[in-house]
């Protein structure tokens, strides 16, 4: 098992969905599909396919103005004067309630034409619900701090794998020598040396945002992925910002002890206790579309990143079933070569304590993905709290509910509808007869 192999694992198993996200052919409109018989128009998702960075310098601003141009004249053009809504899948979901904020902004746009701000208004009262599916509405949970928790996990995982293979070899003079050959072919000697050789594993994908991120690429070069971060500028000007609350919490208490008077004549060291508070910060969603407008969540569940992979799935449980049962193995040798071989002298114990960590990784496999996405409740890709904006914010400080948006798609108590499919699945026909078409009636999109 070559490092090579295990950061091909990495990178294929968080990020399958290269092939399995269609876009439409290139174009102004390459994402936004004509009006559909029942008076929508799909935004399709981000392009992982193998394409230069180049593609990714256009921000989501630029796109989404152009996607409003396009819809505006598309309409004209072709008399389109019904009704209608938007739905995006994956990106698409950031897109189109960004699009309706944007929309209802150029009304007033003093920087527009007369005619340009007439037509935007009547865009905007066509314009009857947006829905989301599987949205990166809220960001890419997985790209916090521009790519820095996504770096810092990876190489964590990068140095488990590499200690785990020093381990192995740490069982015979023979595999050590092995070892020092494989790694020098392949020129990897620490978990660093995963950026090298990310664009020899999957060369468009690399270069295409990962490989430019992690080395924090300036946000010209690919502005569209740093826009998908979340807190990002376009987020907060175009989707939703946050305001912050402060509230202090009881997490436990201090003993102390004081000189006090306890007789008319004694006086003693007595034991008191205080509570000790703890001060957190909440966050409080304030969207930038209007709380008028219908919007729908169509939410992801099934977490499992490897289904991402459709045939491939098995064949990477299989790789990592066999890499933790070589972990285990080596595990159980530097175990008894620590005792019976001086091993703690020789360095067995800790190559001992290195495959247990490997073999726990990939024994977990699922769950240390989780941790990449930045959550366990996810679809795959995006974590779930990421998919849609609360109905409601509970203020810790003043213990009352307040309102986020109350006019949501959908007709469940929590604001959304779970779906257990994975983020390529549930962009299907099956999504759509079950639940976006619903909506839809109920928004008057369709009439009943």
């Amino acid at each position: 098992m070559t490092k090579r192999n295990v950061y091909s694992l990495l990178i294929a198993a968080f990020c399958f969905s290269s092939s399995s996200i269609s876009v439409a052919a290139p174009g102004i409109g390459n994402k936004v599909s004509g009006l559909s018989d029942k008076n929508y128009r799909e935004f399709s998702g981000f392009s992982f396919d193998a394409i230069p960075s180049s593609e990714h310098k256009e921000s989501l601003k630029v796109r989404v103005n152009s996607e409003i141009d396009y819809v505006i004249q598309d309409d004209i053009e072709k008399g389109h004067t019904d009704r209608y809504a938007i739905v995006g899948h994956s990106q698409g979901g950031i897109r189109v309630l960004a699009y309706a904020a944007m929309l209802e902004r150029r009304i007033n746009d003093p920087y527009l034409t007369l005619q340009e701000r007439e037509e935007a208004r009547a865009n905007y009262e066509r314009l009857r619900a947006v829905i989301t599916i599987s949205g990166i509405d809220k960001g890419l949970k997985a790209l916090e701090n521009n790519f820095s928790t996504l770096k810092a996990k990876a190489t964590e995982d990068g140095n488990i794998w590499l200690n785990g293979i020093h381990g192995v070899a740490k069982i015979t003079i023979v595999t050590t020598l092995i070892e020092k050959y494989v790694m020098n072919k392949i020129g990897i000697s620490s978990a660093g040396d995963i950026v090298d050789k990310i664009d020899y594993i999957y060369p468009g994908f690399a270069n295409s945002y990962i490989k430019q991120g992690w080395n924090s690429a300036s946000y010209p070069v690919i502005a569209e992925i740093y826009d998908m971060v979340p807190g990002s500028a376009f987020i907060r000007e175009n989707v939703s910002d946050t305001t912050s609350v402060t509230y202090k919490k009881q997490t436990g208490t201090r003993k102390y002890t004081r000189w006090e008077r306890v007789s008319w004549c004694w006086w003693w060291w007595v034991t008191h206790e205080e509570p000790v508070y703890t001060t957190y910060t909440a966050y409080k969603d304030n969207p930038k579309f209007s709380g008028k407008l219908p919007v729908g969540y169509i939410v992801g569940t099934n977490s499992n990143t490897l289904s991402l992979a459709s045939d491939k799935e098995q064949i990477i449980r299989s790789y990592c079933k066999t890499a933790s049962n070589v972990f285990e193995t080596a595990q159980i040798l530097n175990h008894v070569r620590t005792y019976l071989a001086f091993g703690f002298l020789t360095g067995h114990y800790n190559a001992y304590r290195d495959c247990c960590t490997a073999r726990d990784w990939f024994c977990n496999v699922d769950g240390e993905l989780n941790e990449l996405k930045g959550s366990a409740e996810n679809d795959g890709l995006v974590a779930k709290e990421n998919q849609f904006f609360p109905k409601q914010f509970y203020n810790p400080a003043t213990g009352k509910y307040e309102e986020v948006h109350s006019n949501v798609l959908g007709k469940k108590p929590k604001g959304y509808v779970e779906i257990y499919k994975n983020h390529r699945d549930i962009n299907c026909e099956e999504t759509f007869n079950d639940v976006v078409f619903p909506m839809l009636k109920e928004a008057g999109v369709i009439k009943k």
